[in-house]
């Protein structure tokens, strides 16, 4: 664990309970998804999809946004004297208009920083330097703790109980439009944050016209040591290219005497993207 997430969970958690557990980090993931949580239930943003701009304070400190195009990065925070600042851009180096989701994704980001600081100081002060994939991969599933909270998701009365029973596309795409997410975030949330689907999720492009070309790959615990290879080719030889590819495609395929049922979707970014994208679906 990085010195950061060590100060962190020194800050953020009673060292009683640190010594009950083998896994600490387990603890501070806890404990900040409890702290994120009231965070939403005090800024009225406890239903998706959740608007991250709505979030303005944090204990006794207010938060401010400010979009600054020029920035050499995506955002940063800056912690003022009682108060913190988030600055972050809208629109890419090359002028286009950064993807909404995404740009909700790096303020969910900036946000889970928060907890990096010592609020109880003025100025905050930070608990350490963020370094390393470890640390930020975990701020990132802070951020989509933000997105898309396991206390709304997970409650028996919640209305998209129905669409995270079972891995479908269709049940996919309801959730990516109800949170306002990216198919990579949603992705990593049901099958690797939360464990809530078994499936396999495959996202990359169509190279060649032809080629199913991966470029992330999700696997839950039935697909651990799943061959993503060959599942891909039995893909390729199921779907006919020629057809609408608007439209999801579905099928069987057959690996080590097994079937698996399959949905392909392929869509574009944008109006001018030149590659043909796809999400794969094997469960």
């Amino acid at each position: 664990m990085g010195d950061l997430l060590s100060a962190m969970l020194d800050y953020w958690v009673p060292r009683r309970r640190i010594a009950e557990i083998r896994r600490p980090l387990s603890i501070l993931r806890e404990v900040l998804r409890k702290k994120i949580w009231n965070l939403l239930l005090e800024s009225g943003e406890t239903d998706p999809p959740i608007e991250p701009l709505r979030i303005t304070r944090v204990d006794t400190l207010k938060i401010f946004y400010r979009v600054d195009n020029s920035i050499r990065s995506e955002a940063f925070i800056r912690a003022n004297y009682d108060n913190f600042e988030i600055v972050y851009r809208t629109r890419n180096k090359e002028g286009r208009l950064i993807p909404l989701v995404r740009v909700r994704f790096t303020l969910a980001h900036e946000l889970s920083h928060l907890f990096a600081f010592s609020l109880r100081e003025r100025p905050p002060r930070p608990l350490g330097i963020s370094t390393g994939w470890e640390t930020e991969g975990f701020f990132n599933e802070l951020a989509r703790e933000f997105l898309i909270p396991s206390y709304f998701l997970l409650k028996e009365d919640s209305p998209v109980q129905e669409y995270i029973r079972k891995p479908l596309l269709d049940n996919f795409l309801i959730l990516m439009k109800t949170f306002q997410v990216s198919s990579d975030v949603l992705a990593i949330r049901l099958i690797k944050d939360l464990s809530l689907w078994d499936a396999l999720f495959v996202k990359g492009t169509l190279v060649k016209g032809s080629e199913l070309r991966p470029h992330l790959l999700l696997k839950g615990p039935s697909f651990r040591n799943f061959k993503v290879r060959p599942a891909l080719e039995s893909v390729n030889k199921k779907i006919n290219l020629g057809e609408d590819l608007s439209q999801p495609q579905r099928g069987l395929i057959r690996i080590r005497r097994k079937k698996y049922p399959f949905e392909l979707l392929f869509y574009k970014n944008s109006a001018d993207d030149r590659e043909k994208r796809f999400i794969l679906l094997i469960r």
